[in-house]
């Protein structure tokens, strides 16, 4: 097996909903993360910030835009290649690492389906993104409309990167890769929270766009 690396536990004071029950998993790289149950299913309460494949693989780390751009690869990387941004925003991965079948979740999780998603989004109802996003101004901006985090999804605006970090309201969106079936070439199913709206949005987002990711069980 490959050894599990010191990793560290964000500090969630703020984040998280304190009326709720939290469990906790561990990823490759040692980091612990809060997971809740909602509903029918148990999803991860942060985002990953694992280097590595499930296997101990490494997921390349991609600072330069240009190179981010032509990478057919898994490829990871910090919201402006800030590693003050791993915690609580996690890191940023491109399709490809969320398509290997090495996998970055840890054993026992798995990608969400975009099925899976409109089961959460059912579940949660109209303002399902409301119920996912923490209270905390912190993590938003200022019009955070609707958020209650009643869910304990506890969703943060960890933002994207397209080819770079341009032309992105700080904290204003967050986006997460799912693995549903893409209806446009060279794209990957992907679910989206916005600050200026309570609803989840399914969409596909272009490969090397670098996204969010939560794991939910298996």
């Amino acid at each position: 097996n490959p050894p599990v690396y010191p990793g560290v536990a964000c500090d969630l004071t703020g984040i998280l909903n304190p009326a709720l029950n939290y469990n906790t998993v561990m990823d490759i790289d040692g980091n612990t993360y809060k997971t809740i149950i909602i509903g029918t299913q148990e999803w991860m309460a942060e985002n990953m910030r694992t280097t590595r494949y499930r296997n101990g693989d490494n997921i390349h780390h991609i600072v330069d835009q240009t190179h981010w751009s032509e990478m057919n690869e898994g490829a990871w990387c910090y919201f402006e290649n800030n590693n003050s941004n791993k915690c609580p925003f996690g890191n940023l991965y491109n399709a490809y690492s969320v398509e290997d079948s090495r996998n970055i979740c840890p054993v026992g999780w798995h990608i969400p389906s975009d099925s899976e998603v409109v089961v959460l989004k059912n579940y949660l109802g109209p303002t399902a993104g409301g119920k996912m996003k923490t209270l905390n101004p912190s993590y938003w901006w200022a019009s955070n409309v609707g958020a209650t985090n009643s869910s304990g999804f506890s969703a943060v605006a960890g933002q994207m990167r397209t080819s770079d970090f341009s032309n992105i309201i700080p904290l204003f969106s967050c986006f997460f890769w799912t693995l549903g079936p893409p209806s446009i070439a060279n794209t990957q199913g992907s679910f989206s929270i916005l600050g200026s709206n309570a609803e989840i949005f399914l969409s596909d987002g272009t490969l090397e766009y670098g996204y969010s990711v939560r794991c939910i069980k298996d």
